[in-house]
């Protein structure tokens, strides 16, 4: 059985590649663009990429056997850029991403794993904690999107006879995200921090997310692998909320300069808070969030302090 990573060569993909190597598979295969592979190359050494650059043709889906798993995480979109074009980000996520299915499930695969959104799937919502069960009312075309995919994957999983599960990710953070890519608060600060420029808040810093680290979230997907799992949708989160002062407070209590903070307007597609009761997937593999926030946190500073807040590939 060979696990294939859609959008691999990105910090989950990179993760959930390291976490093979640690229990000693290499029975993965990672497609995604040129420039993503070829960023990415140094932490992918050993393993066996595809390049993709326009969809999913009969080529790609060829490599697809039965018995093999599909991870899903190539998504063309962030929540901002989501909304300059909601024609092109239907097309390019949700149609790609249901004939992917569809093409994957032709082929024999019976298991796919479907990177969603815990951040922006349920819009906002006034309990403390999400539970799978609560309405999703997204404020983003992004969180629409991703609600549409994981929609279809019940879908097929239930006309078709596949496992189909989604995870709905919290807001994970890494060293990889220290690169500049385009998501990654903690690493965004810190680099301003280390750079000597202003950080850009949107809204009063109130805003409450739940942060976890990307260990563990690629912990989830190698456990949905290797355990037999219910299809359906899985919250996949630390349970603890954190506002974006707060996070300040933290960073500026361990930077060895303070943080600049430049507080513009507020969004309208950002939600208020997002914290996830990830209960579900607890009580069906045994996961939970391991790392500390603060232990995370302090990881970042000191390995930016240590390679200069760029490299993350040696």
């Amino acid at each position: 059985m060979t696990t294939h990573i859609i959008g691999g060569a990105g910090f989950i993909g990179t993760a959930i590649i390291d976490g093979f190597r640690v229990a000693g598979r290499s029975d993965v295969t990672v497609l995604d663009r040129r420039h993503r592979l070829m960023r990415s190359e140094p932490l992918l050494r050993d393993i066996r990429t595809i390049q993709i650059d326009s969809g999913f043709g009969d080529a790609i889906t060829k490599l697809f056997q039965p018995q093999d798993t599909l991870i899903h995480l190539g998504w063309t979109a962030q929540p901002a850029s989501s909304m300059a074009n909601l024609t092109d980000d239907i097309s390019a996520n949700i149609i790609a991403s249901v004939d992917l299915f569809s093409k994957a499930i032709d082929a024999g695969i019976n298991t796919i794993i479907f990177a969603s959104s815990g951040g922006t799937v349920y819009g906002n919502t006034a309990v403390t904690q999400i539970a799978e069960s609560q309405p999703l009312t997204p404020v983003s075309a992004y969180g629409a999107a991703k609600i549409s995919v994981e929609a279809y994957l019940q879908v097929l999983a239930a006309t078709r006879g596949i496992d189909g599960i989604s995870f709905l990710i919290c807001n994970p953070y890494c060293l990889y995200q220290l690169n500049g890519t385009p998501i990654g608060l903690f690493a965004n600060f810190i680099r301003c921090a280390m750079e000597n420029r202003q950080a850009t808040v949107f809204g009063n810093g109130d805003k409450v997310r739940d942060y976890l680290a990307i260990e563990d979230v690629a912990r989830a997907f190698l456990l949905a692998i290797d355990q037999s799992i219910p299809s359906g949708a899985y919250n996949i989160g630390s349970g603890r909320g954190v506002s974006i002062k707060q996070v300040i407070d933290i960073l500026n209590h361990r930077l060895p300069q303070p943080l600049k903070v430049k507080y513009s307007a507020e969004r309208s597609f950002d939600a208020k808070r997002v914290v996830l009761d990830s209960t579900k997937f607890k009580s069906a593999t045994g996961w939970r969030a391991e790392q500390t926030l603060e232990a995370g946190i302090q990881g970042m500073i000191d390995h930016a302090s240590t390679t200069g807040a760029c490299d993350v590939s040696d």
